[in-house]
């Protein structure tokens, strides 16, 4: 069974219901789990999570993960991504110099993309085609800026709220056949996905799940 997202995001007592799907050992399996686990990290450690009353129970239960030895190459892989950037306004007010965390976007598109296809078969009842495309935008900052126009995308759809203040979600069918996903972590992270029916795909939606980007720390 593959909980979606992680049950490790939710505090304690878990949510009942909460969205899972059955899973063979391709789809759910260590490298899942490692992905699971980098997902959690990523977005406790954001700056608009951090802090959060909600979010206490499950950065306790990371760092206490990160101190198991078997941990070490995890932990030193986190470490490696850590920096320093100056942080300015829209208008280029200088705010400082910020400690920031370098996302492996691949990593985090690839888990994205897994949890929206898991919430399309909990939510629908039926599995998606494999021949169906994701494109995922996993970049919270990005999706800050344009909250406005993500807010009046999903004006007026309900909301499924599965534990409040750590994880709801949302969906909205296009005419076209795509259907968009918003998941949204701490009321703080979110993340959108939308599927493509064969064939209506942008062509360059590989090229989009390249790189890394860098979000602001505490």
């Amino acid at each position: 069974m593959d909980h979606i997202p992680p049950e490790t995001i939710y505090a304690r007592p878990l949510p009942h219901p909460r969205p899972s799907v059955p899973a063979c050992r391709r789809c759910h399996n260590v490298q899942t789990s490692r992905d699971d686990q980098h997902f959690r990290d990523t977005v406790l450690n954001y700056f608009r999570v951090t802090g959060l009353p909600q979010a206490q129970q499950q950065l306790a239960a990371m760092l206490r993960g990160l101190k198991d030895p078997q941990q070490q190459k995890y932990r030193a892989a986190m470490t490696r991504r850590l920096g320093k950037a100056e942080l300015r306004t829209p208008s280029g007010l200088y705010l400082g110099r910020r400690t920031t965390y370098k996302m492996d976007v691949p990593r985090l598109d690839r888990t994205g993309r897994r949890y929206v296809r898991g919430l399309h078969s909990y939510a629908l009842g039926t599995r998606l085609p494999e021949d169906w495309s994701v494109l995922c935008m996993v970049k919270p900052d990005f999706l800050h800026a344009y909250v406005a126009h993500v807010g009046l995308l999903f004006n007026g759809r309900p909301r499924v709220v599965v534990q409040s203040e750590v994880f709801w979600y949302s969906w909205l069918q296009l005419d076209d056949g795509r259907s968009v996903w918003l998941l949204v972590f701490f009321d703080a992270y979110p993340i959108i996905g939308v599927l493509y029916p064969p064939g209506a795909a942008p062509a360059d939606v590989a090229s989009r799940r390249d790189g890394v980007a860098s979000i602001i720390l505490l």
